[in-house]
């Protein structure tokens, strides 16, 4: 299962497949194109100060893919993350400011574990 609420806290079940859609928009909130040469990264910790549970860099267009091996070795529970731009001009901006990013439990990797010791 995988969504993002309107606070922009993300749910994922681990070992799922996600797939973020950023839209950046000015301050007039007209959207603003993604460049080539633009640069969008997630960044998913647990909490601010500890080491990094993984970062993923946007292909074309501004999509996030997020693979099952991102996420399956992570403890269940809270995570924060950002997602941050870098233009092509070289200006830095957060775009999704610290939110909460949830790593849910998943039933189907007992289930698989099980059947691999029969």
């Amino acid at each position: 299962m995988f969504y993002i609420d309107s606070l922009n806290k993300i749910y994922l079940t681990r070992g799922d497949d996600a797939e973020i859609i950023v839209k950046l928009y000015d301050d007039k909130r007209i959207e603003r194109q993604i460049f080539d040469d633009d640069e969008i990264i997630i960044t998913v910790r647990k909490t601010i100060s500890s080491p990094i549970g993984f970062t993923k860099t946007a292909e074309k267009g501004g999509i996030i893919n997020i693979a099952p091996a991102d996420t399956e070795g992570l403890e269940f529970g809270d995570y924060i993350y950002d997602i941050q731009l870098t233009t092509f001009g070289g200006k830095t901006y957060t775009v999704i400011p610290p939110s909460t990013f949830e790593i849910g439990p998943e039933v189907s990797v007992w289930v698989k574990l099980k059947q691999q010791f029969k």
